[in-house]
């Protein structure tokens, strides 16, 4: 499913639940394709992460440093699923079309 037509949502009740967490933590709803898009939220976290860590590390590189393994760890997790998914035999699956 392409996230155009997935429906994201956080509703009231999930918003109380973690209510007593505010001010310590920041809950964002995040979104990522496994071709690596992501939600404007998601983009949003990470561009703001990239920038605090870079602020304090004194790397303007760290934001990207931040998206870079980002993918790598999506890659390894797709490799993984493939993997794991035909282990009982893909090779006795049909060529697709």
């Amino acid at each position: 499913m392409c996230m155009s037509t997935f429906k994201l949502s956080w509703n009231e009740s999930e918003a109380e639940k973690y209510a007593h967490f505010h001010g310590s933590y920041v809950f964002k709803l995040l979104a990522i394709e496994s071709l690596g898009s992501l939600n404007e939220s998601a983009l949003n976290l990470f561009l703001d992460l990239g920038r605090r860590i870079s602020s304090a590390t004194g790397d303007d590189r760290e934001g990207l440093l931040l998206f870079q393994r980002l993918s790598v760890t999506l890659q390894r997790f797709n490799a993984i699923l493939n993997e794991t998914s035909c282990a009982g035999g893909c090779h006795n699956m049909p060529p697709p079309l």
